[in-house]
């Protein structure tokens, strides 16, 4: 930048000033006012604490979903899912026993009472539920059983060497096979449980 000044007949000399010459220390106090200063180039940081006024609060969001249940699930939640068990007997052996396991996938207060139910509301009170929409009273465990082949001796449960029983987490569920003749044996249905 060069700068020719005549004044009163007066010259000066040129003034050349270098590129990148002005800095921090060249710029007295309160030299870059507001109008010198491009819209959008300032950050928060740039400004001293308490200099930007925050702004009013925005309305509540709307609530999340549910987490998932990952300790004892609460009393008077229900819990449903479905359950089958099936085997083959080749050499037409009554007797012969087949299980799988039932997990609830969380862990009551108490272990249930187990009830299964045969037809349409046979489950009374414990059990007011059917096969499609499985229901279970407080501390119930019900298995609604949709389809049966070849076990006249029923189904059951077990945990450990008890029949009947079930735990806080789920229980074993098991069949004997009636047929006298080689085939196929088996059930299946939906169940619901209920923390007490």
């Amino acid at each position: 930048m060069e700068l020719f000044i005549a004044l009163g007949g007066t010259s000066y000399a040129a003034i050349k000033l270098p590129r990148n010459s002005v800095g921090t220390k060249q710029l007295r106090a309160n030299a870059v006012t507001s109008g010198k200063v491009k819209n959008g180039t300032l950050r928060t940081n740039d400004f001293a604490t308490g200099a930007l006024r925050r702004g009013t609060r925005g309305p509540a969001g709307p609530p999340g979903p549910a987490g998932a249940v990952t300790a004892t699930l609460p009393s008077g939640k229900t819990l449903r899912g479905r359950w089958a068990v099936s085997g083959v007997s080749p050499d037409a052996a009554p007797g012969d026993i087949e299980s799988d396991a039932l997990s609830f996938g969380a862990q009551l207060p108490a272990a249930p009472t187990r009830v299964f139910v045969f037809s349409a509301g046979a489950g009374g009170a414990q059990c007011p539920g059917t096969a499609d929409a499985p229901e279970a009273a407080a501390g119930i465990l019900c298995f609604y059983v949709e389809y049966q082949n070849n076990i006249a001796n029923g189904i059951e449960t077990i945990i450990g060497t008890t029949p009947g029983a079930t735990s806080r987490q789920g229980a074993e569920l098991y069949i004997v096979n009636s047929a006298t003749t080689p085939g196929g044996f088996g059930a299946r249905g939906s169940w619901a449980v209920t923390a007490p």
